[in-house]
């Protein structure tokens, strides 16, 4: 049997226990909000350039975009369709950047791409196709 004494100090090693298991979940919740803030806050105007991805197929994409609160602008052009470019429209919210866009046959593209540092990638369709694209920030000159 157990004295006053032993139950104590389970009781008190517990108390610590539970105490780092707090301040640990609390700090890593502050640290998740953190990074969730700064990224729904990021600005994606800028050059864009990457590839888009249709089965085997690829090719180059370059999106240049303006953005002015969560409301997004811009300019698109492809290796697919060379000299030719496209507006494009879309939003920002939450390090997500969606958008769409038409060619000039009228066929719509819609992408979902997430942010993560200078980088977009995502998924979308170009009427019943799905792609892929992956774009880097260009450095500013």
């Amino acid at each position: 049997m157990e004295g006053k004494g032993g139950t104590e100090m389970k009781r008190l090693v517990l108390f610590f226990i539970t105490l780092v298991l707090v301040i640990t979940f609390t700090s890593a919740r502050g640290t998740i909000a953190q990074e969730a803030e700064k990224e729904s806050s990021m600005d994606v105007s800028g050059n864009w350039t990457g590839r888009w991805v249709v089965g085997t197929t690829e090719g180059k994409v370059t999106l240049v975009l303006q953005q002015n609160d969560d409301q997004i602008t811009g300019i698109r052009t492809t290796s697919r369709l060379p000299g030719q470019s496209f507006p494009l429209r879309g939003n920002y919210k939450q390090g997500k950047f969606t958008w769409r866009s038409e060619d000039l046959d009228g066929s719509k593209l819609e992408f979902e791409l997430k942010l993560k540092g200078n980088s977009l990638s995502g998924y979308g369709w170009h009427g019943n196709t799905q792609m892929y694209m992956s774009l880097q920030r260009k450095a500013s000159d």
